[in-house]
């Protein structure tokens, strides 16, 4: 079976993760897989397994590539295209409405439809458009409802699949050092987070909360990514008058190591669809602190049996937690069961299995 992956570039993103995990876990079971690009781009490049090709499109843009993907359609034949991301879906959609390809479409939502996609056209085109596909896989429960809420009429071809998040080379890439001298120079508690550094992540509120922990105990804080709120999140923390305790690294090769060496990973979103960066953080047995957004940690984390879920927007009891994670055991074993169930060839199976029940 020919199975093609499509996403917009392979930057660092949940999405672009999940993408490249996928193609390797539907790889393990047989598959003949290609990932297409609009733009061959990203550091997730190198992580793609070289048994699997990467084709570019060659745009910049998605909606200028309705024509190459068409091309593609004639030329490569796929049996099922699985597409990420909604510009994409839609290009995707375009080339398939003025092709003759017969295949079996899957679009995929990664995150909360009704927050994350504010787009007016996108939202109409999305309601006129999506009923072609075959099925909608949605990655949490809470996603799922999400999007059936908003557009009941797709809600028969709404299926929940988890993200493929969990690779057993975690478990030796968490053991590789770290250069980072709040890890070398000190015997203080480090407090770790990851993601995009824009606003949903929310990462002032940990700030804050960070800063009331300090009053508590001495810490640091290391927020792994990169992103717009760059300057914001340097200016809050010179306010708050932590900046000495706090990095802002950049975009890290192997975050998994920061994860093993850390005493408490955080959450702080203000919306998810499932963060993969939990699951992750739980694999290398972090102790987890999150905030109880819509939609993914509550589902990841079970309600709370796997970590804390904050369900107040309140900073002080954010840090209180903290606070207490920072002396809790960390049931490694348990943790690492649980996030078997989002390893990437459990999910490639059941990508199979939904595929297996279009035919």
């Amino acid at each position: 079976m020919k199975i093609t992956l499509v996403i917009g570039s392979l930057r660092i993103g949940g999405a672009e993760r999940a993408m490249v995990n996928l193609s390797t876990g539907l790889m393990n079971s047989g598959c003949d897989v290609e990932i297409v690009v609009v733009e061959k781009t990203g550091d997730f490049l190198s992580l793609v397994n070289e048994k699997v090709n990467v084709y570019d499109l060659g745009m910049k843009r998605a909606r200028k590539s309705i024509g190459a993907f068409r091309k593609y359609l004639k030329e490569r034949s796929p049996d099922v295209l699985i597409v990420a991301q909604t510009h994409v879906q839609l290009m995707v959609l375009t080339a398939i409405k003025i092709s003759q390809w017969k295949g079996k479409l899957i679009l995929n939502e990664q995150s909360t439809f009704s927050t994350n996609t504010t787009n007016g056209i996108y939202r109409f085109l999305v309601k006129q458009m999506f009923g072609r596909a075959d099925a909608i896989s949605v990655v949490s429960l809470g996603s799922a409802n999400d999007f059936a809420e908003r557009f009941p009429e797709f809600k028969n071809n709404v299926q929940v699949i988890a993200n493929p998040v969990f690779n057993e080379n975690i478990l030796s890439l968490k053991n590789e050092s770290v250069v980072h001298p709040f890890f070398e120079n000190s015997n203080y508690p480090v407090i770790l987070a990851a993601g995009r550094l824009s606003k949903e992540k929310n990462f002032i509120f940990l700030l804050q909360a960070f800063s009331l922990l300090l009053k508590k105990t001495k810490a640091y804080l290391i927020i792994i990514g990169e992103g717009e709120e760059r300057k914001s999140l340097l200016n809050e923390g010179l306010k708050l008058g932590i900046l000495p305790h706090v990095s802002l690294p950049g975009n890290v090769s192997n975050p998994y190591a920061y994860m093993n060496r850390c005493s408490v990973f955080a959450l702080t979103s203000t919306y998810e669809g499932l963060p993969g960066v939990l699951i992750e953080a739980l694999a290398c047995g972090c102790n987890v602190v999150s905030l109880d957004c819509q939609h993914g940690p509550a589902e990841i984390l079970s309600n709370g049996l796997y970590g804390t879920l904050v369900t107040s927007s309140d900073p002080e009891v954010f840090s209180g937690e903290l606070y207490k994670s920072l002396y809790a055991g960390k049931q490694e074993e348990m943790k690492l069961t649980r996030v078997r169930d989002f390893g990437i060839d459990k999910i490639a199976m059941e990508y199979l299995g939904l595929i297996e029940g279009l035919k």
